[in-house]
């Protein structure tokens, strides 16, 4: 009994293996680390274009933001011209004093589209600072020379209020800026 267990073991191991098996093996593998790769691509991917949108985001509300203050110094340049030839006592008839006021008119819109612009893309706290400093800055020249002042001096504060909700919403220390 022995030999025959000896015979049975004999022709096991010499027995090849199946001329399948070791392209089954290699195509397993090739499978398996295709489908790992893309996995793993596609993981990699979505955290690309995530991180893509999140710059584009932030480089398009920075553009804006930038602008918005442009704008408000212009404005604030304009409204300070066109007081003076009002001052001065020149009307609207008067085609330099037209210009001024024209310019003036058009900053107080592209403003606003700027700010329509942030306010779409910005949580609620950073809308609202815009809000309020959009008011202010068209309030600040207001004919009512009341309701201007009032605006004047909130002004400086509702600025640095909206810088601060910018500065956060980029991701930067609020303490920089000075």
């Amino acid at each position: 009994m022995t030999e025959e267990v000896l015979l049975s073991f004999e022709s096991t191991i010499a027995t090849p293996p199946p001329w399948w098996g070791v392209p089954v093996i290699a195509g397993s593998f090739l499978v398996l680390g295709a489908i790992l790769g893309f996995l793993f691509n596609r993981a990699n991917d979505k955290r690309k274009a995530k991180l893509e949108a999140a710059v584009r985001w932030h480089e398009l509300v920075r553009t804006l933001s930038a602008a918005v203050f442009a704008h408000a110094a212009q404005i604030k340049e304009l409204a300070r011209e066109n007081a003076e030839l009002d001052d001065e006592g020149f009307d609207d008839s008067v085609p330099f004093k037209a210009r001024v006021s024209r310019a003036l008119w058009n900053e107080q819109i592209a403003l606003r589209e700027k700010a329509s612009e942030i306010s779409i893309i910005v949580p609620p706290p950073f809308t609202k600072a815009l809000s309020e400093y959009v008011f202010l800055v068209t309030s600040s020249i207001d004919e009512d020379k009341e309701t201007a002042n009032d605006a004047r001096k909130r002004l400086p504060d509702a600025r640095w209020l909206l810088m601060g909700e910018v500065r956060r919403y980029l991701g930067l220390r609020e303490d920089s800026t000075n």
